[in-house]
C-alpha cells in the first residue's frame, strides 16, 4: 500500500475531524466509530483528500458507504480512482 497516500488519509482525518493530536489513527482504525467521521466531516475530508493527493477525485458513481469502513478501505478507494500505472503524487 502507498505509505504517501496513508500519511496524507491520516492528515486528512486529523485536519477534518475533531480528534486530539495525539490520537493514534491506525491502519486498520474504523472511520466512524473509531475516528469520528460523520457525514459532514466524510465531505470535507474527501475534499481534503482531492486537494491533496494529485490526480485524485471523487466518482460519485464509485463511492459506496463500505469506502468508509477504515484506513484501508478508503486508501483502497483512493487507489482504484488513480491511474494505475502512475505513482501517486502529494501536493504540496
Amino acid at each position: 500500500m502507498n505509505t504517501l497516500i496513508i500519511k496524507t488519509v491520516k492528515a486528512g482525518l486529523h485536519a477534518t475531524v475533531k480528534i486530539p493530536d495525539n490520537f493514534e489513527i491506525k491502519i486498520d482504525s474504523h472511520l466512524r466509530d473509531e475516528v469520528g467521521i460523520d457525514s459532514l466531516t466524510s465531505m470535507d475530508f474527501l475534499m481534503y483528500l482531492e486537494d491533496h493527493i494529485e490526480g485524485f477525485y471523487v466518482d460519485a458513481n464509485t463511492l459506496i458507504p463500505a469506502h468508509f469502513n477504515t484506513v484501508t478501505t478508503i486508501v483502497e478507494y483512493i487507489n482504484s480512482q488513480l491511474n494505475s500505472d502512475e505513482p501517486a503524487k502529494i501536493a504540496s
